[in-house]
C-alpha cells in the first residue's frame, strides 16, 4: 500500500468515526431541537437561540491560544516532541482555568443586574456555568483530535446527542428552566467523559514565556476569531434587537436543514487538516493545499446542493405539518440554507490559509463580508423589511467571503487570476444551478400544479423531489467519480 493510499485510507477511516458520532449527535440533537420549538413557541425558542450566541463569545478571551495549541500540538507529534507537545497542552488548559471563571463572573453580574425579563436572565445565568462546565470538553475536543483519536470525540458528540434527547421529557412538563437545567448537566456529563479518557494527566504549567508566544503566534487567529464569531451571529442580534425574539425563533428555523451540512463539512475538513498536518507537518507545498482545498470543495459543491434542493422543496409542507407556528419563517430558511453552504465550503479555504500562516487574509474576507451582512441587514431592518431581507443580505455575505478565500489561497499559491476564476466556477456552478431551479419552483410550481389539477399537497412534494432528483443525478455521478479518485490516491 502506498504513503498516499494509507493516508487516503485514514482520513475515510477518521472520517466515518468522526461522522459516526456527530450523525448521531444531529438525529438527536435535530429530534430534540424540533421538540423545543414545539413545546416552547418562536418567542421562547428565539430566547434560547440568542442564548447560544452569547454562548459563542467565550473564545474572544481565548486570544486564539487553543487553535494554535491544535495545530502545533499535531505538528510537534509528528516530528517526534511529545514532550514540548504536552506541555503546549498543560500551558493552554491552565490559561483556560484561569480565564473562563472570570467570564462566568461577568455573565453572572450581567444576569444580576439586568432588567430583562427573567428566561432572558436565567439564559445569562446558564451561560455564565457553561463557560467552566465546558471548559474540559472543549480542551479534551482539541487534544483528542490532535492525536487521531476520532473515536473518543464520536463517544462524546453521541453523550451530547443522546443526553439533548432525554431532557425533552422535562422541557414539555417544565417549559424553558427545564431546558437550561438540561443544557447544564450534558455539559457536565461531556466534560466528565473526557476528563475521564484523557490522553495525559493535566498539570498546572504556569510557563508565562511560552504563553506569550503562543499570544503572539495566536494574534491573527484572534481577529479572526472576533471577526468571524461577531459575523455569523449579528443576523440574530439585530433580528432581537430592533424585532424580537419570535422573529429570532423564525429565522432559527433554518438550523434544522443546516445542520446535516454543518456535520458532515465541518467534519470532513476536520479530518483532512488533522491526517494532512500529521503528514506532512507544516508543509506549504502545493499538492498538499490540493488536497487541503480544492478537492473537498470541488466535491461537496457538487454533493450538497441536490440535497439542499430537496429540503428546500419539502420545507413548507414540513413545517405547516410539524411546526405550523413557524411557517413565517419558511422564506428565511430557503434562503438561508444556501447561505449556510457557501459559509462551510469556505472552511477549506480557511483551514489552507492556516497552514500557508496566511490569517489576515481571513479576518479580511471576514471583514468585507461581515460589514456588508451587518449594515446590510441593519440598513434593511430599519427600513420595514424582514426577517428574508436579512437571509438574503447572509447569502450574499457568505457568497463572497468563499470566493476571497479561494482567491487568497489561489493567490498566496503563486497561481493566475485565471485559475481562480476556474476554481471558483468548478465550486459555483452546481450551487448557482440549485439556487435558479429552487427559485424557478418556489415562484412557478404552484401555477404548474393547478394547470394539471394536481392538488394534493404530497404528490406535489413528490414531484419537486423527484425533479431535485433528476437535475441533481449528473452532479452526484461526477462527485463520486471524484471521491473514488480521492480515495485512490
Amino acid at each position: 500500500m502506498t504513503s498516499k493510499q494509507s493516508l487516503s485510507g485514514r482520513i475515510v477511516k477518521s472520517f466515518l468515526q468522526t461522522f459516526t458520532g456527530s450523525g448521531v449527535n444531529f438525529v438527536t440533537t435535530l429530534v430534540s431541537s424540533y421538540f423545543y420549538a414545539l413545546f416552547l413557541g418562536p418567542s421562547v425558542y428565539g430566547v434560547w437561540q440568542t442564548a447560544k450566541v452569547f454562548l459563542s463569545y467565550g473564545t474572544f478571551t481565548s486570544l486564539g491560544i487553543p487553535f494554535v495549541m491544535r495545530r502545533d500540538f499535531i505538528s510537534l507529534r509528528s516530528e517526534g516532541k511529545f514532550a514540548e507537545a504536552e506541555r503546549m497542552a498543560h500551558v493552554s488548559i491552565t490559561y483556560s482555568y484561569i480565564v473562563n471563571p472570570l467570564i462566568a463572573v461577568v455573565f453572572i453580574v450581567i444576569a444580576l443586574v439586568s432588567d430583562s425579563e427573567l428566561a432572558v436572565r436565567a439564559s445569562l445565568f446558564l451561560v455564565a456555568l457553561l463557560y467552566i462546565t465546558d471548559l474540559v470538553s472543549s480542551m479534551g475536543n482539541i487534544l483528542h483530535k490532535g492525536i487521531n483519536d476520532y473515536r473518543t470525540v464520536a463517544a462524546a458528540d453521541i453523550i451530547y446527542g443522546i443526553g439533548t434527547l432525554c431532557i425533552v421529557p422535562f422541557v414539555y412538563f417544565s417549559g424553558y428552566y427545564a431546558l437550561l437545567s438540561g443544557y447544564l448537566g450534558i455539559s457536565l456529563a461531556k466534560s466528565l467523559y473526557y476528563f475521564l479518557n484523557r490522553p495525559f494527566p493535566y498539570k498546572w504549567v504556569w510557563d508565562p514565556a511560552l504563553l506569550k508566544k503562543m499570544m503572539f503566534t495566536a494574534f491573527p487567529l484572534f481577529l479572526v476569531t472576533i471577526i468571524s464569531t461577531v459575523f455569523l451571529s449579528v443576523d440574530k442580534l439585530l433580528i432581537a434587537g430592533l424585532l424580537n425574539f419570535e422573529n429570532v425563533g423564525l429565522y432559527s428555523l433554518s438550523t434544522f436543514l443546516a445542520q446535516p451540512v454543518t456535520i458532515l463539512l465541518s467534519s470532513f475538513s476536520i479530518v483532512v487538516f488533522t491526517q494532512l498536518n500529521e503528514k506532512y507537518g507544516k508543509s506549504k507545498e502545493s499538492h498538499v493545499i490540493e488536497k487541503q482545498v480544492y478537492i473537498p470543495q470541488r466535491i461537496f459543491s457538487r454533493i450538497l446542493p441536490p440535497l439542499i434542493g430537496m429540503g428546500v422543496v419539502a420545507l413548507p409542507m414540513l413545517t405547516e405539518t410539524l411546526l405550523p407556528k413557524y411557517q413565517g419563517g419558511i422564506a428565511a430558511a430557503q434562503i438561508n440554507i444556501f447561505a449556510i453552504l457557501f459559509l462551510k465550503l469556505a472552511n477549506f479555504s480557511s483551514s489552507g490559509l492556516f497552514i500557508l500562516d496566511k490569517l489576515k487574509y481571513t479576518a479580511i474576507s471576514f471583514f468585507v463580508a461581515g460589514c456588508l451582512k451587518t449594515f446590510g441587514s441593519w440598513l434593511a431592518l430599519k427600513a420595514g423589511y424582514g426577517i428574508e431581507s436579512v437571509a438574503l443580505l447572509t447569502l450574499t455575505a457568505y457568497f463572497i467571503y468563499n470566493a476571497m478565500m479561494l482567491y487568497y489561497v489561489n493567490m498566496t499559491l503563486g497561481k493566475s487570476v485565471g485559475n481562480f476564476l476556474t476554481r471558483l466556477a468548478e465550486s459555483l456552478a452546481c450551487p448557482a444551478f440549485f439556487i435558479a431551479l429552487c427559485m424557478l419552483y418556489i415562484n412557478f410550481s404552484p401555477d404548474i400544479f393547478s394547470h394539471f389539477g394536481i392538488n394534493n399537497g404530497w404528490v406535489q412534494l413528490l414531484a419537486g423531489e423527484a425533479m431535485i432528483i433528476a437535475a441533481g443525478a449528473p452532479f452526484m455521478f461526477m462527485a463520486y467519480r471524484e471521491v473514488k479518485g480521492f480515495i485512490g490516491r
